[in-house]
C-alpha cells in the first residue's frame, strides 16, 4: 500500500470519526425525560404555561417556542426548548435552550417549574424531572439555581399571627425602650453640657476617670474642649461646636422615636423594604 492511500484512509478516517462526534453531539444535546401517562393533564399545563410565560397567548400543550438569538434555516428566529409528545415523555432541547433569548427561556423554565410544584404530580416525579433538566447542561443548572431564591419570600402574614399574641407585650417594650432613650439622651446632654461650661467639676470628673472618658460623657463633648482647649487665643464657642457635633445624633433618634411613639414604624419598614427590592 502506497504512502498517499495510507494517508487517505486515515483522513478519511478522521473525517468520519469527526461526524460521527458531531452526531453523537447532536442526540446529546436533547434530553429525553419518560413522563407517566397518569401525568399528562398536568403536563400539558405546565408546557402551556411555559408557553405563555412572555405575555403571548398560546393554545400549545405539546411544545414551548420562544425567540431565539440567531435565525434558523427558514429564516425564523425561534426556539423549540420543550416538546411533549402527548404520551410518556418530554423532550428538553438544551441546544435550542442556549440558543434562545435567555431572559424568556428563564420565564419559561420558571413558569414550567412553577406549574409542575402546583401540579398533581408526586413529589418523586417532580424530582425526577427536575434532575434531568439541571443535569442536561451546567449552564441550565446554574439559571435554575436562582428559581429557588424567587420562590422564597417571607410569610409576613403567618408570622403576624404567630405574633399577635404578644403584641401587646412588644408594644410596652417598645414604649419602654423610648422613654430609657429619652432619658439617656437628655442625661447625656446635661453631662455633656455641665463637662463644657463648668470646668471646676470637668476637673473633678476628668481626676475621677483617671485619664479615662468621665461617666455620662459624650465623645463629641470631649473632642469640644479638648479642641477649644488647643487654641486658647483663637475664640470658639464651645456650645456651638458641640450642637453642631451632636446634632445627627439628635435628627436621627428624634425620627426614629416620632415614627415609634406615633405608631408609624410599619410605615418606615415598608419604605425601607421597598428600596432593597429595587436594588435586589
Amino acid at each position: 500500500m502506497s504512502m498517499k492511500q495510507t494517508i487517505s484512509r486515515v483522513s478519511l478516517l478522521l473525517i468520519l470519526s469527526m461526524l460521527l462526534s458531531s452526531s453523537m453531539f447532536s442526540i446529546f444535546a436533547e434530553t429525553n425525560i419518560p413522563i407517566s401517562a397518569n401525568d399528562k393533564g398536568d403536563i400539558e399545563a405546565a408546557i402551556k404555561e411555559a408557553s405563555e410565560a412572555n405575555g403571548t397567548e398560546s393554545s400549545s400543550t405539546s411544545e414551548v417556542v420562544i425567540k431565539s438569538t440567531d435565525k434558523n434555516a427558514d429564516g425564523t428566529k425561534t426556539a423549540k426548548i420543550f416538546e411533549y409528545n402527548g404520551e410518556n415523555s418530554i423532550v428538553f432541547d438544551e441546544k435550542e435552550f442556549k440558543r434562545a433569548n435567555q431572559k424568556e427561556a428563564r420565564k419559561a423554565l420558571f413558569a414550567f417549574v412553577n406549574s409542575l410544584k402546583e401540579s398533581s404530580i408526586s413529589a418523586d416525579t417532580q424530582q425526577e424531572i427536575m434532575n434531568e433538566i439541571q443535569e442536561s447542561d451546567s449552564d441550565v443548572a446554574a439559571m435554575m439555581l436562582p428559581m429557588v431564591f424567587d420562590n422564597t419570600k417571607a410569610d409576613i402574614f403567618t408570622a403576624y399571627k404567630w405574633l399577635a399574641p404578644f403584641m401587646s407585650v412588644i408594644r410596652v417594650f417598645f414604649g419602654l425602650g423610648s422613654v430609657v432613650i429619652i432619658i439617656m439622651v437628655i442625661s447625656s446632654t446635661i453631662f455633656d453640657l455641665a463637662y463644657i461650661g463648668l470646668p471646676v467639676w470637668r476637673e473633678t470628673q476628668d481626676e475621677k476617670s483617671g485619664g479615662k472618658k468621665p461617666f455620662g460623657v459624650s465623645h463629641e463633648a470631649l473632642s469640644t474642649v479638648r479642641e477649644v482647649e488647643k487654641n486658647l487665643e483663637v475664640y470658639k464657642n464651645a456650645y456651638v461646636m458641640y450642637l453642631k457635633r451632636r446634632a445627627t445624633t439628635y435628627i436621627v433618634l428624634s425620627i426614629a422615636l416620632l415614627w415609634l411613639i406615633a405608631g408609624e414604624m410599619s410605615g418606615l419598614i415598608g419604605w425601607v423594604l421597598s428600596l432593597a427590592s429595587g436594588i435586589v
